[in-house]
């Protein structure tokens, strides 16, 4: 999909490192910010 209006992700921090984590959220609250796309998380790690 070119212009998608939500981002579904599952344990999209599993296993990495406390730094990595703080990037990928960092980067899904950029998208969600920049293109104006809903995401929707799951993680057991809140």
């Amino acid at each position: 999909m070119s212009h998608p209006r939500l981002i579904c992700l599952d344990e999209s921090t599993m296993r990495l490192s406390p730094q990595l984590v703080e990037q990928v959220l960092d980067e899904i609250v950029r998208l969600n910010q920049a293109l104006g796309v809903a995401v929707l998380m799951v993680e057991q790690q809140a």
